[in-house]
């Protein structure tokens, strides 16, 4: 009831197709989001991306707010586009404010899970340089960790790539990659057991 409460006088929201064919007209912001969120639902991805940015406003209705909060119950989607598709949204709302579009996931999390599936993004779906650069200076660890070497590693390269136009062209550009030790492992059966021999 609350939800059609919020709605006003709109029951549901009609979209004309675009005389071409190739893609529906939305009438209104919430429709707009309506939109974005069913795509998220079945897995568009690429619609997703392309809607973000015309999904954006500094004061939300609260037919819009109730329609953009149903992101959060998206967050356990772990397709390598879904993760860039929340961080384009992170990038496009960053400068609104905390009390206008707060993106209801950790940008430091998606941020990671991004990096670590990167060759999986789809070329659609895929950040720009400015942007990556943005989203790793908003990526904060908890308190008392330190940020992963992935992302370490990722903000060393996307900063190379952004410098690199301005780069002379008897000049060469190399960035310093970290590499995580791996743990030592102690394994119990590795030595000779003498215990019975000792007895």
């Amino acid at each position: 009831q609350e939800w059609i409460n919020n709605m006003g006088e709109i029951r549901c929201y009609l979209y004309p197709v675009h005389s071409s064919k190739s893609f529906l007209i939305t009438p209104s912001l919430a429709s707009s989001m309506y939109l974005m969120v069913m795509y998220f639902i079945t897995g568009a991805y690429q619609e997703v991306y392309k809607m973000v940015e015309s999904c954006v406003s500094e004061d939300l209705t609260s037919e819009e707010l109730q329609i953009f909060n149903q992101l959060e119950f998206l967050g356990n989607d772990n397709h390598p586009d879904a993760h860039a598709c929340r961080l384009k949204l992170s990038a496009v709302t960053v400068g609104l404010g905390e009390s206008a579009m707060k993106c209801p996931w950790s940008v430091y999390e998606e941020m990671l899970e991004y990096v670590k599936k990167y060759d999986y993004v789809s070329s659609a779906c895929r950040l720009t340089t400015e942007e990556e650069l943005l989203l790793l200076k908003m990526s904060t660890p908890s308190f008392g960790y330190r940020l992963p070497t992935e992302l370490v590693n990722r903000n060393s390269y996307v900063s190379a790539v952004n410098n690199i136009s301005s780069l002379p062209t008897d000049k060469t550009l190399s960035i310093k990659i970290g590499i995580e030790k791996p743990p030592v492992i102690e394994n119990f059966d590795c030595g000779a057991d003498t215990s019975i021999l000792d007895n």
